[in-house]
Formats: structure tokens, sequence, C-alpha cells
């Protein structure tokens, strides 16, 4: 199981990068595929490019089990993106291989975790039975989506139209299909999973 996690963290960390490279590793259960990946800037299908979360109320779990709350934002503008807060009055630098978790209360009352992964936290901002959706933004929604997950056992993939495609299957739906041949990612996701997204 350890090791199952371990890959599936590698997979994961393909969410906060954008060109692609697999390579073929050996491992206790036999041979599996890794995906790796170059830095590219932060472009978002539906606002641009960000440099940073808003300001939230961050609880952060640190590796040796220290948690630590701040209200700070995420820096997005460099990788590995990082939290800056005080702690004794001195200023401190957190990233993601830093901690086991970050996470912030929804105005509703939800836990927003982020789990750390290459070089980001990943939060699971959209969960459906169908298609679950990822971003390095604490934000739930569609809005900041950039990877995608069949139920909750498939592999986390980049947001991408061929994964998401991948993903829908064949479909009779012409709105989908509208939208796939438009290349209109976050609606098409949003669409397949029975919600909307202008």
């Amino acid at each position: 199981m350890k090791i199952i996690n371990t890959i599936c963290m590698v997979v994961i960390s393909a969410a906060c990068f954008a060109q692609f490279r697999t390579t073929t590793i050996q491992t206790p259960y036999g041979k599996t595929n890794v995906t790796t990946y170059t830095p590219q800037p932060y472009i978002y299908y539906g606002s641009g490019t960000v440099q940073s979360s808003s300001k939230y109320k961050f609880t952060i779990v640190l590796k040796t089990d220290t948690t630590l709350q701040a209200k700070t934002k995420i820096d997005l503008s460099g990788k590995p993106d990082k939290v800056k807060i005080k702690v004794n009055k001195k200023r401190r630098t957190v990233l993601p291989a830093d901690t086991k978790e970050i996470y912030r209360v929804m105005p509703d009352g939800r836990k927003l975790s982020g789990m750390p992964v290459d070089s980001c936290w990943l939060f699971k901002v959209i969960e459906r039975k169908k298609i679950n959706a990822y971003s390095d933004m604490p934000v739930r929604g569609y809005m900041y989506a950039k990877a995608i997950q069949l139920g909750d056992e498939g592999e986390i993939v980049p947001l991408t139209l061929d994964n998401l495609t991948k993903m829908i299957g064949e479909t009779n739906d012409p709105e989908l299909q509208r939208l796939i041949r438009k290349k209109k990612v976050l609606s098409a996701l949003a669409h397949a999973n029975g919600d909307v997204f202008f």
C-alpha cells in the first residue's frame, strides 16, 4: 500500500506542471510508468495567469507534526509554491516539502485540504461521483482546476482536453460534444459532472 501511495503522489505532482515525459521504473510489484514534468507558467483555463491566492486563515501541519496558523496567501509566482508566515515574530517561508497538509475552513464549515506534492499543495476543489477536480488554489469550484480524477479511485492526471475526453469516453450528448469540439475544457468538465460553467 505504501508503494502505491508513493506512486500516486508522483502522478499527482503532474498537476503542478505542464510538459510531460514518461519513464518506466521497477517497483516491488513490477514495472510502472512514472510521468515527470517541466515547470511552466501558471495559466488557468478560466482566469489567465495567477501569481498568488487571496489571503486566508490557513492551518499548516508540518512534517514534525507542529501545527501553525496564519492568515497568509500561497505564492504561486515561482516553483515551488510557498507561504510566508510569522513565527515568534520572525518571518518564515514554508514549502510543500516541509508539510503534511495545509488547509482552510470554508464558510460552510467544511475543510478544504491541500496535500503536498512535488512543488505545490493540491486541493480537491470539485468532489463528484464522476470526475473530481484538483487545484493548487485553495478555492472550491471549476475556475482554477488543473488536474482531474475519474471517481475516487482513478489516477489523478493533468487537466487537458485529451485526458478529459478519455475520462468522459464515448458520449451521445450533443452539448458535451460541442464543448469538446470547441475546446471549452472547464465547461466540458462541468457539463460531464452535471454542472454548469461559463
